[in-house]
Order: C-alpha cells, then structure tokens, then sequence
C-alpha cells in the first residue's frame, strides 16, 4: 500500500476479500451488516408474498478491525455495507400453511481511504518505533496521492419461512373438493388462505424455518 501511496498515481486499489477476513473482526461486522438487511427482508415477507416477488435491505457493520494489524496497518478502520437482494423461488400451500423459499444475493462493499492524520497525533509502531503520521503525510509534498482502497464480494444463500393461520371451513366446502383434480384443489386452498387474511383478519404466525 505504500508503495502505490509514494508511486502518486491516485487510482483505487481493488483488494480481495480474503486480505479483508483475516480480521476476525472484520467478519463479525460483514455477519452483523447481513443480518441488518436480512432482518428488513423478512420483516416484509407476509402471506401475500408471490413467486417471483423480489425484496432488497441494506446493512451495515461495525468499525472494528484491530484485532489483525496487517488489516489495520492497511486500512485502519472502515465500514462493512452490504445490499440483500432476495427473490421468492418457491412456494408450498396446504389448508392452513403458506411456505416461501427466499433466495438471498448479498453484494458486500468496502471502500476504505489510505491516507495520514497528522492533526489527530496518529501514527504506527513499526517494531520498537513508533512512526507519526507527520512522516508519511509529508511526503505528498513530493507526489505521493492517497487513494481509496476496494474489496467487493457477493454471498448467497437460501431461506424459508413458514405462515400458518388459524382457517374455519364449513363441512360444506369439504366435501366440494372430494374428487376435484390436485390443482384445483391447491388453488381453491390458496384462494381461501389469502381471502382470509384480507378479509376476516384471523390469526396469523410466522416463522423462520432453521437451516
């Protein structure tokens, strides 16, 4: 990193993630800023949920790094941002249950500048001395160029949840389905479960489905 800082071109230096997650901290925050966008998706997830609908929540980690200084000599402190996107791929209905299947694209995003505070009395040990920031920020005087640092990646993963509701059928509307074909019968079930809860307003659970 210093080299690219002395060398004054300026332009941003895209790292991998593994560099990243060495930090053990670092990890924790990119979970933490996961879940923050999960949490929204699920929150908007109902009964009325479709194939194919899709749903999207930002998140946003932690600034805290210290625990690897090969990560914080690089990058001091920076913030893990991700945006979830997620898309309904299946769905199972029965009499009183809805299922959905949610397919979940996480696109993590650091960016993180590599330059020197001189004013806030910063600096770094480099074995038994201790290096202030005046040093290496003096040496824009002669072309050196701070730059933003890069890392982006994309995780995905699947998750289902699960609405059951209490449902009141007639011994009527029973025996109006014996003998109907499956699909019919799984429409007229759907049909019934949405009219329900838009309607009638009955008791509605959700739950997540353990991995």
């Amino acid at each position: 990193m210093m080299d690219h800082y002395i060398s004054g071109s300026g332009s941003d230096v895209h790292l991998p993630k593994s560099f990243v997650m060495q930090s053990e901290n670092a990890r924790h925050a990119a979970n933490v800023a996961k879940n923050k966008a999960w949490e929204q998706i699920k929150n908007s997830i109902t009964a009325d949920t479709k194939v194919g609908d899709e749903f999207t929540g930002l998140g946003k980690g932690e600034k805290k790094v210290k625990d690897d200084w090969d990560v914080w000599y690089a990058m001091g402190q920076f913030d893990v941002n991700v945006k979830t996107e997620g898309v309904v791929t299946a769905k199972f209905v029965n009499d009183t249950t809805v299922q959905f299947q949610v397919e979940l694209t996480h696109n993590f995003k650091i960016e993180d500048e590599y330059d020197w505070h001189p004013e806030k009395g910063w600096g770094v040990n480099i074995g038994p001395i201790f290096l202030p920031d005046s040093v290496p920020d003096s040496l824009r005087k002669v072309g050196a160029r701070p730059f933003t640092m890069k890392v982006e990646w994309q995780e995905t993963e699947t998750r289902t949840f699960i609405f059951v509701i209490d449902l009141e059928r007639s011994e009527g509307e029973e025996e109006k389905e014996t003998g109907e074909d499956e699909n019919r019968n799984s429409a007229r079930r759907e049909g019934r479960f949405r009219r329900d809860l838009r309607r009638r307003g009955r008791r509605q659970r959700r739950e997540e489905v353990p991995e």
